[in-house]
């Protein structure tokens, strides 16, 4: 895993690292809510393209 700020720096991640954004990173702790197996999930997932996003809905966005 590697974790990164900006889009540079991202760029200077080495192969074979997954890398993290500041976003996915609040995303993933918030609150205590990640365990250590969970995020060896999200870990594989990213390997493959996966991304981190919110489950909770944007401002203006309505559940229907």
């Amino acid at each position: 895993m590697a974790f990164y700020k900006t889009e540079a720096d991202r760029k200077k991640i080495p192969p074979g690292f997954v890398p993290y954004s500041d976003q996915e990173l609040r995303q993933l702790f918030r609150v205590g809510k990640t365990v250590p197996k969970s995020l060896r999930l999200v870990d594989e997932a990213k390997k493959y393209g996966g991304r981190i996003t919110s489950s909770e809905p944007k401002r203006g966005e309505e559940e229907v």
